[in-house]
């Protein structure tokens, strides 16, 4: 019966020595999990700054792109006024005096030198 309670009293030891490990090993992944907890707070925090970061930069971008949209429109139309204007100074400079004397000064100059040819 002494050598039972021996034995029996070593087995507890044991279980107490790994009990206790068990204890400082669980201790340690608390820690852990308390560093890993807090730092998953801190890079929760920084992904909020940047989401609310990227909010306003696509805002920005939004308002730009209309701004372009806008300066394109306003550019064709200042385009299209432009070459209307040309072709109205073409066809005014075309049914003017001037290129209709320009026009029988070359005939005339052209019908001469057809004549000086031969």
């Amino acid at each position: 019966m002494g050598h039972q309670l021996i034995a029996n009293i070593k087995a507890v030891n044991i279980h107490k020595d790994e009990a206790a490990k068990a204890i400082e090993a669980a201790q340690e992944c608390k820690a852990k999990v308390g560093c890993l907890s807090t730092e998953v707070g801190h890079l929760q925090e920084l992904l909020m700054r940047e989401e609310l970061a990227m909010v306003g930069l696509k805002a920005m971008l939004t308002s730009e792109e209309e701004k372009r949209k806008e300066d394109e429109v306003k550019i064709a139309g200042e385009g299209e006024q432009i070459i209307e204007a040309t072709e109205k100074d073409i066809s005014s400079f075309k049914s003017s005096e001037e290129i209709k004397n320009i026009k029988v000064t070359f005939a005339q100059e052209t019908f001469v030198k057809g004549f000086d040819l031969f």
